[in-house]
């Protein structure tokens, strides 16, 4: 009987749809979502970052994520990055993941989502990392009024590689939807171990309902011109 109250329990939010009317992506910025792609849906996240550092080091990055919804409320998710400069080419970064929807925005409760991928040992040789590394963190989304909407991360990574303590990690990201088709944002994240900074802002372009372009840009505050990026980017679904 316990069971079978649990069950009956749980069917709401398992079936709740999460499916928005428009694409909502986690480009651009830092900041992953509160939402799940809902069920049966196919989304793509696509941008190529530049980055160039005080010491001349310059990178071109190509990130490719890969969601797909389960069931309305469950994603599963593939992420890889390539990279070329600062003298080593190559796959940098492999990951696979899951992100469940907790709650919705209901006035003054936030959207909350669970996240946790797993960090892969299969890069090019310069970027290997010594062994399965973990990354989990939790989500959160406000909507301020009509136009503004605020966003948090909260999350760990355990990288995998010996001698390298957990890094604690958060992202505040404020947007405002100019109308129907723009929107833009700012946003603070940073590292909690050594309390480091740095900020960044952008804009999106939705083409339609399930294409959305998008362009930004950013900077370490903590050493402000040491370190600067620009990165531009598409994101689309289907069906």
């Amino acid at each position: 009987m316990n069971k079978i109250i649990l069950i009956l329990f749980l069917i709401p939010f398992l079936l709740h749809s999460q499916t928005s009317e428009t694409i909502i992506s986690d480009r651009p910025g830092q900041a992953n979502a509160a939402y799940t792609v809902g069920e049966g849906v196919l989304q793509g996240q696509h941008g190529i970052n530049f980055i160039e550092t005080a010491s001349t080091f310059q990178t071109f990055a190509f990130s490719n994520t890969l969601r797909y919804g389960v069931i309305e409320k469950l994603e599963l998710s593939t992420t890889f990055i390539y990279q070329s400069g600062d003298f080593r080419d190559g796959l940098r970064f492999t990951s696979v993941g899951a992100r469940y929807s907790l709650l919705e925005n209901e006035g003054w409760i936030p959207a909350i989502a669970i996240q946790g991928q797993l960090l892969l040992p299969w890069q090019s040789k310069e970027f290997r990392r010594d062994q399965l590394g973990t990354l989990w963190n939790i989500n959160t989304n406000n909507a301020l009024g009509k136009s503004f909407s605020l966003s948090t991360n909260w999350g760990v990574a355990f990288e995998g590689n010996e001698n390298v303590d957990p890094s604690w990690f958060y992202v505040w990201n404020l947007g405002y939807s100019i109308n129907d088709q723009w929107g833009t944002f700012v946003e603070i994240y940073g590292n909690l171990n050594d309390f480091n900074s740095n900020f960044d802002t952008g804009l999106s372009y939705l083409l339609n309902n399930n294409l959305q372009l998008d362009m930004g840009f950013g900077f370490d505050l903590s050493n402000a011109g040491d370190y600067w990026f620009g990165d531009v980017g598409v994101s689309w679904r289907i069906p």
